[in-house]
């Protein structure tokens, strides 16, 4: 069975969160209390689902989609420093 590895997990988690806060925040919703937990439950629903639409793709495109996913991650976390730094 196909899985992403931890640090592109854990990357795609904090984007997705961070999205889905930000576009809440737009609408003026609050994420706090039991809507936190439904964020975090439709952030891991979206993981699964694309852990299984990535898992149907052959090992080759596989490599390939875990590569660009490990470049988002460090390309974040470059500008994460960038942005702490200022």
């Amino acid at each position: 069975m196909f899985q992403f590895p931890l640090e592109v997990k854990a990357a795609l988690t904090l984007f997705i969160t961070q999205g889905i806060k930000s576009v809440l925040a737009l609408a003026g919703v609050d994420v706090s209390g039991w809507l936190a937990l439904v964020v975090a439950a439709a952030v891991t629903a979206f993981l699964l689902f694309a852990e299984s639409l990535v898992g149907s793709l052959s090992p080759a495109i596989q490599q390939i989609v875990v590569a660009l996913l490990t470049l988002l991650t460090a390309a974040g976390g470059y500008a994460t420093l960038k942005w702490f730094k200022k």
